[in-house]
């Protein structure tokens, strides 16, 4: 027993043994860190597959736009925040009648929940809804809509032949040719391009 345990102070005080631990202490950390740190990265050798779509914070951030939303439509809010005379970012929400499923409602109370009175102000906030008959869309009427947003609209002065072009892509369900073709910009606002 004695003898084995001579034998174990003997390897341990070897240079070559001693690296060896040394390596391998510092590789397994090595190790350790990078599973933990670029397991989302599927560049990465560390990539796991089985947890890296789970929408934990998506959720969370779902949950808090909707609450911002619902908010918003309460007939007792007054003070919503809006853009200031002079916005430096324009955002362009574009939407169209789903059927099954609405984002707009997520989206745009994820985008603003959070944001401070200053933030608010700075930002020129758009709704653009791009069916050709806009109160066909679940949320044109809705009064939270017009709360949160600085503007909300259809397609504005379009020409009968843009406007024609816009209705036979709708008709065929062809959305690469709908768009933004006119977003109204506030004659208030004359030095910022929304």
């Amino acid at each position: 027993m004695q003898y084995r345990h001579h034998n174990l102070r003997v390897l341990i005080t070897r240079p070559s043994i001693r690296a060896f631990l040394l390596s391998a202490a510092v590789y397994i950390v090595a190790f350790t860190y990078c599973s933990y740190a670029f397991w989302r990265d599927p560049h990465s050798a560390f990539f796991k597959s089985d947890h890296v779509y789970d929408l934990k914070y998506s959720t969370m951030r779902q949950a808090d736009g909707l609450e911002l939303v619902k908010t918003a439509n309460s007939s007792e809010v007054t003070n919503v925040l809006k853009a200031g005379d002079n916005p430096v970012l324009c955002a362009v929400f574009m939407t169209v009648k789903r059927g099954e499923k609405e984002y707009l409602a997520e989206s745009l109370g994820s985008m603003l929940h959070g944001l401070t009175a200053e933030e608010r102000e700075n930002l020129y906030l758009s709704v653009l809804f791009l069916d050709t008959e806009p109160s066909l869309h679940p949320y044109w009427d809705q009064a939270w809509v017009r709360r949160l947003a600085d503007s909300a609209t259809g397609y504005n002065n379009l020409t009968e032949d843009q406007f024609r072009e816009i209705q036979d892509a709708e008709k065929a369900r062809n959305f690469y040719v709908k768009g933004v073709l006119f977003v109204p910009i506030p004659s208030q606002r004359k030095r910022f391009n929304c």
